[in-house]
């Protein structure tokens, strides 16, 4: 599961890999079984640049963030759906 927890072990790791002199990573998400709305916005953040690498997620499918859409607040639904479109088919 990708919770706030792991978005945010994730970000420190890619941080210190940056830190390191990487300029990329590729994060496979594939055994992930769902991904929280923290987690969503974690990862997107990554997706983003926000480490100071290019983060790719390989394995990514949305059955994994039905979680994430299904505890959206109303007002956040739309920006939470655009997250996982970008995340799914956007490349780093």
């Amino acid at each position: 599961m990708v919770d706030e927890r792991a978005a945010t072990h994730l970000t420190a790791r890619c941080s210190l890999l940056a830190r390191h002199g990487a300029r990329r990573v590729v994060i496979d998400v594939s055994g992930v079984a769902r991904c929280e709305p923290a987690g969503l916005v974690g990862l997107w953040e990554l997706h983003q640049g926000r480490c100071g690498l290019r983060v790719r997620l390989t394995g990514a499918h949305w059955a994994q963030f039905v979680p994430a859409l299904l505890h959206s607040e109303a007002e956040q639904f739309e920006g939470h759906y655009r997250m996982i479109r970008t995340v799914l088919e956007e490349p780093a």
